[in-house]
């Protein structure tokens, strides 16, 4: 058994940890980037993590539409966020 995942990217960019008084930021890989994509065994995939939309930045619109990684509801937007914040 294998699962296709798409990867997150950490955004070095924005300060973040218990110094900061931030959360860490992460966001998905480009999807034009090669290794954006990968299959995983399922016994190595953490079980569980906590995930917050960074609803300050918005969505992603450069998600293509129509493609396998597009999940707008209606079609023509896509749901995912610029960035998600990783609860500790």
């Amino acid at each position: 058994q294998l699962v296709w995942v798409r990867w997150f990217d950490f955004d070095s960019d924005t300060d973040s940890g218990f110094i900061a008084k931030r959360l860490p930021q992460v966001h998905f890989a480009d999807h034009d980037d090669p290794t954006a994509f990968g299959f995983v065994d399922p016994n190595d995939i953490i079980r569980s993590a906590h995930l917050v939309p960074a609803f300050e930045y918005g969505i992603n619109c450069a998600t293509p539409v129509g493609s396998v990684i597009h999940r707008g509801v209606d079609g023509s937007q896509s749901t995912d966020y610029m960035f998600y914040k990783v609860n500790l």
